[in-house]
Order: C-alpha cells, then structure tokens, then sequence
C-alpha cells in the first residue's frame, strides 16, 4: 500500500484521526480541504495514559507510512506524524518564494555546462582546477606494432646481439 497522509491542523489530531480521510497526494487534500495544503511533519511526546493511546494508534496507522516512533536520548518515546496541514495566504506565497528561488538556483547550475562544453571554457569558468589532458608519452620499450618502413617488426624481430 502507499503512503497516505491525514488532513489535520496539528500532529495530535492527525495521529487520533479516523480511517476516512487519508490522502494520498496533494491534490486529493486540496479538493477535500478547500484551501491550500502542505505535507508537515511534527513531533509528539505523550505522557503516561496518553503514550499508550498514543502507541495504539500509531500500531494502526503505520501501514499508511504516516507515524514512526522513535526514542530520545532519555528513552522517552516520540513520535513522526507526517500530515497534510492547511496554510494561509501568506505562508503559501512564502512556500511559493521558496519554490521560486530553488527553481532559480537550479536554472543558474547545470551539470552539461561542467562537462560538455570546450576545454578552455571549462578553464575559464573553474581556474587552473581544470588543467589540460596530459599526453602521455610512449614507453621506448614498448613493442611497436606499426612501425615505419625498414624497422624490425613483430614478425621480423632484430637478431640478437652478440657480444664479440
């Protein structure tokens, strides 16, 4: 099954919500919520009766992928509750910024232009960072499959030399 969120203004109400509103995309928050909405995580540390409600709950809504419970550093038991949350007018011309200048920011870097331009504009853009390709020289011991003309070849090796 898919993750699916509760509609909710708080954690507390989202983790103690009913079975039928859970919402698997935004869309689906936004026709049921008539407002805008935004995927919200918040913490929760019950108390004593209410932990034991709090765990009932949480064993039930794990299958939508909604809650995990986790432990602080004191072994106090806490809990994710991931939930669609209404915002207001302001907070979601803030969210719509936001989402502006990511856009921005991503436009602004491109991984083609690092890798697929000229050599020299590379150089130009990062420094001295990005050097020219070394040509590696040939090994003079290295066997020569295309020599030029009168050389000894593979087939025709050179004698052997004699000492005398």
């Amino acid at each position: 099954m898919g993750l699916s969120y509760p509609l909710a203004q708080d954690a507390q109400s989202a983790l103690f919500h009913g079975d039928a509103n859970l919402y698997a995309t935004q869309a689906q928050a936004f026709s049921v919520a008539k407002a805008r909405v935004s995927l919200v995580t918040e913490w929760l540390k019950p108390k004593g009766d209410a932990l034991e409600d709090a765990l009932d709950q949480a064993d039930k809504a794990r299958a939508f992928g909604f809650v995990q419970v986790y432990e602080d550093k004191d072994e106090n038991t806490v809990f994710a509750v991931t939930f669609w949350k209404s915002i207001s007018e302001e907070e979601a011309k803030v969210e719509d910024q936001k989402i502006i200048a990511e856009k921005a920011a991503r436009a602004e870097e491109n991984t083609d232009d690092i890798y697929f331009t000229r050599p020299e504009k590379r150089r130009e853009r990062f420094g001295l960072s990005v050097r020219k390709p070394r040509v590696k020289k040939p090994d003079p011991r290295q066997l020569d499959l295309f020599p030029k003309p009168g050389r000894p070849t593979p087939e025709d090796p050179p004698l052997p030399r004699t000492k005398g």
